[in-house]
């Protein structure tokens, strides 16, 4: 019988820990979206004069791909990640380090399951 109260005070608090966790992880996973149709994207427009520092997408499904094009149709900025809270925040640099310009861009954002959006972004410095 002590044996028993013993091991259940160790084990207890193991079970309550693990109930956490998992409520936590599924919190993590709610607010994640399940579709790219609630894609935002800000401060819009980005101004660094107001200490914009970057452009958060927001409302990403887990695993996405977010490719940033001018109004050309030239790509400056091409990434392919893993989120976990549904975020990616661009700093505005393309993809060979440098700062873009000021001006409008288009983005389009797709993920693993073939879902595609579509927005612009504005660049004031």
């Amino acid at each position: 019988m002590h044996n028993e109260k013993t091991l259940m005070k160790k084990i207890v608090p193991l079970i309550i820990v693990s109930l956490l966790l998992v409520k936590m992880d599924t919190q993590l996973l709610a607010a994640m979206s399940a579709n790219l149709n609630s894609v935002i994207a800000y401060p819009l427009p980005f101004d660094s004069s107001r200490n914009h520092n970057a452009i958060t997408f927001d409302n990403l499904t887990a695993q996405f791909r977010i490719r940033i094009f001018t109004l050309k149709g030239q790509i400056v900025c091409d990434r392919t990640g893993e989120t976990l809270d549904g975020t990616w925040a661009w700093n505005l640099r393309n993809d060979d380090g440098q700062a873009v310009a000021q001006g409008i861009y288009l983005y389009v954002v797709t993920n693993n399951a073939g879902q595609k959006y579509t927005g612009k972004l504005i660049v004031a410095r």
